[in-house]
């Protein structure tokens, strides 16, 4: 399976409860498992985001799915493992959540596995 890029280096600069979100890709259909990479390459002091990847079956409705919530820390590497929620559209969406005003540097990539 080829990995799904859904941000790379992409830098979020916002206020506390800014949000974006990515545009709708393809999911392969009868995939329910992949595995989410969160690489935060640096950030702006003690800026955090809260990142989640959501699925939709007709982008009308999007539902978040749990095993992907996460908040940015420190510079690093974030591996998940999702077992479910997942359809035939995804997105990734960020969320200022720190106090004052964030920066944070981030690819993300998501990689559909067999069952």
């Amino acid at each position: 399976m080829s990995v799904i890029t859904l941000l790379k280096d992409f830098t979020f600069a916002g206020e506390q409860g800014d949000l974006v979100q990515t545009d709708w890709v393809s999911f392969p259909a009868g995939i329910e498992n992949a595995q989410l990479v969160v690489i935060v390459k640096n950030r702006l002091g003690a800026s955090a985001l809260d990142l989640a990847l959501q699925a939709s079956w007709d982008t009308d409705a999007a539902e978040t799915i749990p095993a992907s919530l996460l908040t940015t820390g420190a510079p690093g590497t974030t591996i998940m493992d999702i077992t479910s929620g997942l359809g035939p559209l995804v997105r990734f969406w960020l969320l200022a959540s720190s106090m004052s005003d964030s920066q944070v540097t981030l690819s993300v990539y998501l990689t559909p596995k067999k069952n």
